[in-house]
């Protein structure tokens, strides 16, 4: 199964009710959110557990956030081959994905204008190519970028894989002889979102909007 959860923060969660979300986190993740320079971030980053609890419910797993694990590339995981999570978040919105399928990734970004020029070396020549030959060069870069985002946090070693060596083809991305399969959630307007797994999504996505 595959679950997608996500939310709207426009409004600024005010001090009570924010304080009482962050206490049902561990003393760890509190101290973490509460590093963040600005409190869009550190509501974001809140949001972003809140909906994992959710979804280990939802899902009927034992684990708690207190269980997390974390691996040397500071990925964060349970102990277990049959729960794995992502966490995005841009702009307003945060999303959640759990799979009891696999490796999951997700990536969420705004689409905002920028000079996609800077960008050119972490694209392969065809991409490239279909970047600049679309009708909308920004959004067919953010599919990319989310897309291959989306890759190496499934992987597990986010950043630390050069974008430029995730090959994206169609609904598949390449990180040398590994295929990963992607899925364009059409779910924002002005936003773009991509998971990535390692199994063919063959039953309905199911998604779930949370208000807090």
């Amino acid at each position: 199964m595959t679950i997608i959860y996500y939310a709207n923060f426009v409004k600024e969660l005010n001090h009570t009710i924010f304080g009482y979300y962050l206490d049902l986190l561990p003393l760890s993740l509190r101290q973490q959110i509460l590093k963040f320079k600005y409190r869009q971030d550190a509501q974001a980053s809140l949001i972003g557990k809140l909906l994992l609890i959710k979804g280990l419910k939802d899902l009927q797993q034992d684990y708690e956030l207190i269980d997390l694990k974390y691996s040397v590339f500071g990925r964060p995981y349970f102990q277990s081959a049959h729960i794995d999570f992502n966490i995005s978040h841009a702009g307003c919105y945060v999303i959640c994905a759990l799979s009891t399928c696999g490796r999951i990734g997700v990536d969420l970004e705004e689409t905002k204008p920028i000079i996609i020029e800077n960008f050119r070396d972490q694209f392969s020549n065809a991409e490239w190519e279909d970047i600049k030959s679309s009708k909308n060069p920004l959004d067919k870069f953010y599919f990319y970028w989310t897309a291959k985002e989306a890759t190496v946090k499934a992987d597990g070693r986010g950043l630390n894989i050069l974008l430029k060596n995730v090959e994206i083809k169609k609904n598949t991305a390449f990180i040398k002889d590994k295929i990963w399969h992607l899925t364009d959630l059409k779910l924002f307007k002005n936003y773009n979102v991509q998971i990535a797994t390692n199994y063919r999504i063959e039953e309905k996505l199911i998604f779930q909007s949370v208000k807090f």
